[in-house]
C-alpha cells in the first residue's frame, strides 16, 4: 500500500506501484516543461 499524506493512494504489488502514475507523481513530483 502506498500512502500520500496518510491517505491510501495505491494498493497492489510493488511492481505495479512503481509504474502507477499517481505513485510516481507523489514521490517525484510533477514534470514542468518550459
Amino acid at each position: 500500500m502506498v500512502l500520500e499524506y496518510g491517505k491510501p493512494l495505491f494498493s497492489g504489488l510493488m511492481a505495479e506501484a512503481i509504474q502507477h502514475p499517481d505513485v510516481i507523481s507523489a514521490y517525484l513530483g510533477e514534470a514542468n516543461y518550459a
